[in-house]
């Protein structure tokens, strides 16, 4: 079976520093979690800051293969900064899925 590596919509191969991300969490949603702000965030625009862990691959396809994906530093607009996982950061809010809709307060 030949496994099909094309690029999801919504996602990028690599996010340049100063670049607009929409963010959608995709983590552990409970409260008690240490990722619990970001759920907080889930479906906002973000800045990316700056690459935090390359991951290895030259695509996101092939470091989710490799299962070593890239992490970038984020900056929400209420300054609350974020390591993210590429596969959180789309190119618009149109690829957001309503199972990540963030926690209503």
């Amino acid at each position: 079976m030949k496994l099909d590596w094309r690029l999801p919509k919504g996602l990028k191969n690599s996010w340049r520093r100063g670049e607009t991300a929409y963010f959608e969490y995709h983590c552990d949603k409970s409260k008690s979690s240490q990722d619990y702000p970001a759920f907080q965030h889930s479906h906002q625009t973000a800045k990316v800051l700056r690459i935090s862990e390359p991951g290895v691959g030259r695509t996101l396809m092939e470091r989710g293969k490799n299962s070593l994906i890239r992490t970038y530093v984020i900056r929400f607009a209420d300054g609350l900064e974020w390591d993210a996982f590429e596969d959180e950061l789309l190119t618009s809010p149109k690829y957001y899925d309503p199972e990540w809709d963030p926690p209503v307060s």
